[in-house]
């Protein structure tokens, strides 16, 4: 995530107690500049600042200024009195800040003159004073300061040293990008060159005031590690002057107070001069401003942009969070390139990308409740889905397995998951068993790297299942050699063919094998088909054989009114079975018919085939049933528990209630919500059943009514009231020291607050419940609420005031409802409201007072119009701050009288803000308008002697950018060639001068209105 801080309102209150102590005082910055008057007479102005809230030192009166030549030899000391105090109204760099009420700084402006003995000789200017603010965070030691200027000989320059235009903010915000312009301007038009560079150390507690001061060269301030001439914030993005144009940037990174210096030399005709130098104190401290969070992963550490979420091409929905504070709304900008309408204001909004690969980048801007906003940045990154490679549809035979593959990711999920040994390998082994013989669909799922996932399919289809079949059942006797000792099987469907057991049969791999089993047995044939695909069949071939046992069991037990039905050897369809006796069973001839005795019974069955005829013997034990008993008949209040218990079994089970606590126990709870009955099921020691039942009659609980005797439904504080209480025989108070009784149906109370009393009452079947009353006690009047509002006419407070039942504002003026507790007011005026605040026992009253405060008259001017480069002062007017919008092409948006330098016809909208907060607007129109302008001299003399000595463009209007500057000699040569506007000849070509003579140019240029210009020319050579 990447955060750029922007600010467009007042709304920071700096504790400046707690930031700068008592004891920061004395020097704030200063600098002196010198203005040529005429022969060898300046005129030297000394800008001195200071603290004047925590300042112990005044103004120097008079201020003493050294003056050296340039052998740093002692000429004479200036003496400037009376200086000119004002407060100083910096620029604030930041909008969001507020300069609290104990912040003073004032500047003290000494004017005087000077004439120079010797013209042919430079002099340096020296103010030295003590001392800086003890509360300096960058420098060791900050006991004094030295401003200086040098004068150079007026003989050859009569200069006059540049002046810098705007005093730096004492406030800026720590974290938030800094941009000043701390520009000068040079009387001459010299050109100027920006640097940081390191201030000097001046007077001390010793020697305050130094006269004379010290000569040069003169001791810097030594910075403390890890500040510097270069970095004197200590910031990551150190502070960092133009050289060209004297924008000051940086972002600090730490708050506290430090000195910073800014130096200007002047160049005249490449020639330098002389240098400037200008400190002051930067005051960083913490803003009140939102914070911008975009959660993300993966951050750039160049960037400072990470990935707030991955998605994959076919779900491209984003619902986007933050974790921002300090903010009241929102500002989302998606970054969707295919529409401009990709912006929304909800907190946590869902966009929609397009479902295309890339990254998209997203921009929140929080915004706080003043306006002051700050912005983060993140990646919607969406990745295309995997190519899905997979094996092609196949046919195989029924209920076998086959080997399938899938390639292009790195997960894998196979559908339907259980055909598969494992559903989340690239090549699994599929089971798909038969379908019925209809083809089965097969899905894979691929997941990327990037957790991407596509999907393909397949079909696997069936071969027919093979026909086998293995033969009618069929059977063979004991003895060998007798009637039938054994048989021949006979399997058909298939080409192949394989018998299981091996056990009696002479070839397991023909069709149609010898079987002579040792008992019943079952034989199982797989055959093969021409697909190679197989089926199973199976037949029994039953071993006919008197010695087995033909009944399972000897004794069989039933319970009295049950029926059993018992397991005989099945001797194939050529045996016969009879019972006797022939009752009390469903059919006698039946080899396993269904039993029902009602007394213990001997049964014999007799069975015959062509091998053989038995008799086997069974005994039926029939068991009687148990005595179940349920309980008897109980009662019990609704709500409350009763506990059941039966008898007669080892295990019991009750009919299903949710009213019990467990069914399979003799003894469950109950709790019935009305008379029930319950069903119970018990089983003796021999597996018999029987049941019973109990029914639990549920009584109701009381109905009781509790109530006061006083009509009001409440009592004043002090006062007493009974208690009643009906719907029950017997009444029981919880205990109070404020009751009289705590037994019968009724009591005296005497509370001292609003109190709930509770009795239990019971009635005739001893159930029990508990009701309650409420005294409500009005107490005295407490009233509470603001007593003091401050406003803008035209806006309007919605004050609460608390206390009471009712409320009664007077007078109405202005209310929108007069008897609530919080009206919205709209005044007109400052007025005091009384609010009677009372209950139905006491009465009490709170004054509001309502401060209503005028609005600025907010004029920005009349409209105006320009040609395009040529800057326009705007003249605004009505208020104490001010800020021009749209800042871009204003030198101060800050300031009244900004100077305009718009390239397009423009509106400036004008806000003014009073010393109350109170707002005001108006706008004009800067026209804008387009002339080409260039203008250059008809001739130059370059012989050295400052005067004229270059041609060159001496103004233009409306060029945007030059395309070309040539000068051409008589014979077409080309002797000069520029690339700025600013480049000019001096007469020479390879380093030779030129003759006089008429020389041709050529200027072509673009302007704003995107339109190719030429100019030519002749400029005539003079020496």
């Amino acid at each position: 995530m990447v955060k750029v801080l922007k600010y467009s309102f007042i709304i920071a209150f700096l504790l400046l107690f707690e930031i700068f102590p008592a004891n920061a005082t004395h020097i704030v910055g200063g600098v002196v500049n010198y203005r040529h008057v005429s022969g060898n007479t300046y005129t030297i102005t000394l800008r001195v600042y200071r603290d004047c809230f925590f300042g112990q030192a005044p103004f120097d009166n008079p201020a003493i200024i050294g003056v050296y030549d340039d052998n740093n030899n002692f000429v004479s000391s200036l003496s400037f009195s009376n200086p000119i105090v004002s407060a100083v109204n910096p620029p604030i760099n930041n909008p969001c800040l507020i300069i609290p009420p104990n912040i003073c700084v004032e500047e003290g402006r000494y004017v005087g003159s000077f004439t120079a003995p010797n013209p042919n000789m430079g002099y340096h200017l020296v103010y030295q004073r003590c001392c800086r603010n003890n509360t300096i965070s960058n420098i060791n030691l900050p006991v004094g300061a030295t401003y200086n200027a040098y004068i150079p000989p007026t003989s050859v320059y009569a200069n006059s040293n540049p002046v810098f235009n705007i005093f730096p903010p004492l406030f800026i915000c720590v974290n938030a990008p800094l941009v000043f312009n701390h520009s000068a301007t040079d009387p001459d038009g010299d050109s100027l060159v920006y640097e940081l560079c390191t201030p000097f150390q001046g007077g001390d507690t010793m020697n305050p005031v130094p006269n004379p001061p010290a000569p040069p060269p003169f001791p810097n301030v030594v910075f403390q590690p890890p500040f510097t001439q270069n970095n004197p914030l200590g910031s990551t993005v150190p502070l960092a002057i133009n050289i060209n144009s004297g924008v000051l940037t940086g972002t600090p990174d730490f708050t506290g107070q430090f000195v910073v210096g800014v130096c200007v030399s002047e160049y005249r005709n490449g020639v330098f001069l002389s240098q400037t130098i200008r400190d002051f104190q930067f005051n960083v401290t913490t803003c009140n401003i939102p914070t911008a969070n975009i959660p993300s992963t993966n951050i750039d550490p160049n960037t400072q942009i990470g990935d707030f979420i991955e998605l994959c091409e076919d779900n491209t929905t984003v619902k986007f969070n933050h974790q921002s504070s300090g903010a009241v709304s929102y500002e989302w900008h998606f970054g969707d390139p295919t529409t401009t309408a990709d912006v929304s204001t909800l907190q946590s909004p869902t966009w929609d990308y397009p479902l295309v690969p890339g990254n998209y980048l997203v921009t929140l801007i929080a915004i706080n409740d003043v306006g002051c906003v700050d912005t983060a940045r993140a990646n919607v990154i969406v990745h295309p889905l995997p190519n899905v490679s997979l094996t092609n549809d196949t046919t195989i035979c029924p209920n076998s397995q086959i080997q399938l593959s899938a390639s292009g990711g790195v997960k894998y999920q196979w559908s339907p998951a259980n055909l598969f040994s494992d559903p989340k390998l690239p090549n699994p082994i599929a089971s798909p068993g038969f379908n019925n013989g209809n083809p089965v669909k097969i899905d894979v799922f691929v997941t990327d790297v990037n957790g991407c996932t596509s999907s393909d399919s397949m079909f696997i289809d069936f071969h027919p299942l093979p026909d086998i079949d293995a033969g009618m059942d069929t059977s063979v006797c004991l003895e060998p050699n007798s009637f039938r000792d054994s048989v021949q099987l006979q399997a058909t469907g298939g080409v192949s063919y394989t018998w299981t057991p091996l056990s009696g049969l002479n070839d397991s791999t023909v069709s149609n094998p010898i079987a002579r089993p040792p008992t019943n047995m079952t034989y199982h044939v797989t055959g093969v088909d021409l697909n190679g695909c197989s089926a199973s069949d199976s037949v029994l071939v039953y071993f006919l054989d008197p010695k087995l046992d033909i009944i399972s069991v000897e004794i069989e037990e039933i319970c009295i009114n049950d029926s059993t039905q018992l397991v005989v050897l099945d001797q194939g369809t050529i045996t016969s079975y009879s019972w006797s006796p022939n009752f009390m069973l469903s059919d006698p001839n039946e080899r396993e018919p269904i039993f029902y005795p009602n007394t213990t019974t001997d049964y014999i069955l007799t069975i015959s085939n062509y091998c053989y005829v038995k008799d086997d013997t069974v005994e039926i034990i029939v068991h009687p049933l148990p005595l179940a008993n349920a309980g008897n008949l109980d009662s019990v209040c609704i709500g409350d528990t009763i506990q059941l218990n039966a008898s007669g079994g080892i295990m019991y089970s009750w009919q299903y209630s949710p009213s019990l606590s467990d069914t399979s126990i003799a003894n469950p709870f109950a709790f019935p919500t009305d008379t029930s009955k319950y069903y119970i099921t018990v089983t003796d020691i021999n597996g018999c059943i029987a049941s019973d039942s109990v029914t639990v009659l549920v009584h109701q609980l009381p109905t009781p009514n509790t109530y006061t005797d006083d009509p009001r439904k409440y009592i004043c504080f002090g006062q007493s009231v009974i208690l009643r209480s009906e719907g029950g025989v017997q009444y029981n108070w919880n205990f109070s020291e404020t009751l009289t009784t705590l037994f019968g149906d009724s009591t005296i109370a005497t509370p001292l607050d609003t109190t709930m009393y509770i009795v239990k009452v019971t009635n005739k079947h001893s159930c029990k419940v508990k009701d309650s009353v409420v005294v409500n006690v009005q107490k005295p009047i407490t009233p509470k609420g603001d007593s003091l509002f401050d406003i803008c006419v035209g806006l309007n407070i919605t004050p609460t005031v608390t206390g009471g039942l009712y409320y009664q504002w007077t007078p109405s003026d202005y209310l929108s409802f007069s008897n609530i507790p919080n009206p919205i007011i709209t005044p007109q005026a400052s007025i005091v409201y009384r609010v009677y605040i009372s209950n139905d026992c006491f009465r009490d009253s709170l004054d509001i007072d309502v401060k209503v405060r005028e609005l600025p008259d907010a004029d920005a001017g009349p409209s105006m119009s320009t040609f395009r480069g040529i800057p326009v002062t705007l003249n605004g007017s009505g208020g104490g701050d001010y800020l021009w919008t749209p800042a871009e092409d204003l030198d101060d948006p800050l300031i009244a009288n900004p100077t305009a330098s718009p390239l397009w016809t423009t509106t400036y909208s004008l806000r003014v803000t009073n010393e109350y907060g109170c707002v005001d607007f108006d706008s004009l129109i800067l026209t804008v308008n387009s002339k080409d302008l260039l203008l250059v001299p008809t001739g130059f003399t370059p012989d050295g002697d400052g005067m004229n000595d270059y041609f060159g463009i001496l103004q233009h209007l409306n060029v945007e950018k030059l395309l070309e500057f040539k000068v051409f000699n008589r014979w077409g040569e080309v002797v000069f060639e520029g690339f700025d506007m600013d480049d000019e000849w001096n007469g020479r070509y390879k380093g030779k001068d030129q003759e006089m003579g008429t020389y041709i140019f050529l200027v072509r240029y673009r302007n704003f209105d995107g339109d190719i210009l030429v100019e030519r020319g002749n400029v005539t050579l003079l020496r």
